[in-house]
């Protein structure tokens, strides 16, 4: 149906319902069909909706770190005096802008929400937010390194990130960082009024005797249009200041008076896995562990310096957006974090490339490549008193470690026969190996994640997102099997996969790897039932992380690069033209070797309950 069709046909569905019928629709969450099919309706029926919300003032958020928490808190103050409407946590796509925008009601007298640039940096995606929000308050926070591979600078961050003020209106009002010349200098692009916040003389909202050292909470003297007020937040580290302010300049820019900003602002609580503080045992925890780009560990550094306790610890995780080799990354931020941590602990699929670092105390540095591991470690050797500072990403599933007194069992391993057909134990995962994002969609090192893409369409089933994938949902015969596109780039596979194998209760043996291989021709393709990574880093990260081989695995070959070419720079070129053909028929084939892979293990696991004796099986 044509695009213009499609939505002549919402209009006129919106006005034969009605604007509250339709809404009441959206908001059935238990629906099975409204589940698939909402977050295709949901920014088309939005638009809609919006002009509904007159008298509600939009607040969009946006920056490369502290756009959530700078939400949360701004969420926080504004609800002592109004009701607030806002974006669920983590949610900074259209999609889940649209459905925050048809949950607000006319009652709602604020509308927060968080902009962000798409997971690969996706053309487009902050104009259709803007267009969604229509907002009357743009807040930016800071722009660094986030997505720096997919723009290439800063300042085309910068470019990106302006479009929330060139959505403001000549009533609109930017709020804008001064203490980032990048930010600072959007101010120009403004039509409206611009606040500017910031420890510059020449902020409107300025912070002063900043006060930061754990185990105190950020405190700070606030001074704008020559009054002055004492702020004392929940926040942990001095690099909350910006987030923290940031707030309670949008406060004064949606009218309350600094008193009423710094009461709202004091009683708002961390955001968790944002520096969030837990204590366990006499052990103290801070939970930084949404995201870990390089350009943001300095912070954290900065705050271990200037804490106060008896020990100091270090977790690391997964580093990203970083440019150059990982191994030299890696080892400068080890050497970094050992001048102000006693104890630093890499995990994950990188953390072995740290333990080049020479130190007199050889206890001072260690590397994991499971959370297990480190988890038994640090059962044996945390004491009451300690601060433990958790850096990473989700996919390192460091909040694990928070149970040290009662260590972490492995997750029970469950028969083929367990549960009824088609629960998580029961299924086959299928991985499509990859980097996400549209400019490595066409390259070599992304057979993978095509040649799945293929077989959904093959087996007539949708894409739908979770927490850290796309998944869709097939049957092979009478067995359920969830073919998968993860989040994590190539080399980080194993953390990633682990977490969802995890989660679901999938045993290596029921989860099949497709991925490119160097060694074979271009359109061959080869199936194996286990073996090592030959060679292939992604494969790697995955036997490592599992500390187990047993995964059936789909070669696809791309061939090897000519002489002088680079293996890396070789993998993420496309195929040339005249091997397309080739590449298709290998792709195809691919997806018949994940099905026969399937049948065989399936079949093979029937006939080994088969020769089971009765008893055995009945145990």
């Amino acid at each position: 149906m044509p695009e213009s069709q499609d939505r002549s046909l919402l209009r006129r569905l919106a006005r034969r319902l009605g604007y509250w019928q339709v809404r009441r629709a959206l908001d059935q969450r238990t629906d099975a069909v409204m589940r698939q099919v909402g977050p295709r309706l949901w920014p088309r029926v939005a638009p809609l909706y919006r002009p509904w919300l007159r008298e509600t003032v939009f607040i969009a958020i946006t920056g490369s770190v502290g756009k959530t928490t700078t939400k949360e808190l701004v969420a926080g103050i504004l609800e002592n005096r109004y009701a607030v409407a806002k974006t669920v946590q983590g949610g900074n796509q259209p999609v889940d802008i649209a459905r925050a925008i048809l949950r607000t009601r006319r009652r709602h007298r604020f509308a927060v929400h968080e902009v962000g640039v798409g997971r690969q940096g996706q053309d487009g995606v902050i104009d259709h937010s803007m267009s969604l929000i229509r907002p009357s308050i743009a807040v930016v926070t800071t722009v660094g390194d986030d997505h720096i591979s997919a723009f290439g600078t800063r300042e085309a961050i910068a470019g990106e990130k302006v479009k929330l003020v060139d959505a403001l209106g000549r009533r609109g009002t930017a709020v804008l960082n001064a203490d980032d010349p990048l930010v600072r200098a959007m101010r120009d692009r403004c039509r409206g009024q611009v606040i500017l916040y910031g420890r510059g003389p020449d902020a409107d909202v300025r912070a002063e005797n900043v006060c930061a050292a754990w185990p105190s909470r950020l405190a700070f003297d606030v001074v704008h249009q020559g009054e002055r007020t004492r702020v004392q937040t929940q926040l942990c580290g001095e690099h909350a200041l910006t987030p923290a302010l940031a707030a309670f300049a949008t406060a004064v820019a949606a009218g309350m008076t600094i008193g009423e900003a710094a009461t709202g602002l004091g009683r708002v609580p961390p955001t968790p896995h944002r520096m969030f503080a837990i204590e366990r045992d006499g052990i103290n925890y801070v939970c930084d562990d949404i995201k870990a780009p390089l350009w943001t560990l300095p912070a954290a550094f900065g705050f271990l310096a200037s804490a106060r306790a008896p020990r100091k610890v270090l977790v690391l995780g997964t580093i990203s957006d970083y440019t150059g080799e990982s191994r030299r990354v890696y080892l400068s931020v080890a050497r970094q974090a050992l001048e102000v941590a006693e104890q630093v602990i890499f995990i994950g699929p990188h953390a072995s490339k740290v333990l080049k670092v020479r130190e007199p105390d050889p206890t001072a540095l260690k590397a994991f490549n499971t959370v297990d591991a480190a988890h038994d470690y640090l059962s044996a050797t945390l004491a009451p008193g300690d601060l433990v500072l958790l850096k990473g990403s989700p996919v390192d599933a460091l909040d694990r470690l928070l149970a040290h007194r009662n260590p972490v069992a492995p997750p029970a391993r469950p028969s083929a026969a367990a549960g009824p057909l088609g629960s998580a134990g029961n299924a086959y995962l299928v991985v499509g190996l990859g980097n996400p994002g549209a400019r490595y969609e066409a390259t070599r090192h992304n057979v993978g994640r095509t040649c799945v893409d293929r077989l959904a369409t093959r087996l007539a089933v949708r894409w739908t997102r979770e927490q850290f994938a796309d998944v869709a949902n097939a049957r092979v015969g009478d067995v359920a099997v969830r073919l998968v596109k993860l989040d994590a780039e190539v080399n980080a596979t194993g953390a990633a996969l682990r977490r969802i194998c995890e989660a679901e209760h999938v045993e290596p043996p029921r989860c099949i790897l497709v991925h490119d291989d160097v060694d074979l021709a271009v359109g061959r393709v080869r199936g194996r039932l286990e073996g090592g990574g030959g060679g292939h880093r992604g494969v790697r990260s995955v036997l490592e992380a599992f500390e187990d081989n047993r995964f059936p695995r789909v070669k696809i070959g791309v061939g090897r690069p000519d002489a002088g070419v680079p293996l890396a720079d070789y993998v993420l070129q496309p195929c040339r033209d005249s091997e397309q053909a080739a590449m298709r028929s290998a792709l195809d084939a691919g997806g018949d070797q994940v099905l026969l892979l399937v049948r065989e293990i399936e079949a093979r696991q029937r006939r080994t309950e088969a020769a089971l004796p009765q008893d055995a099986s009945a145990a």
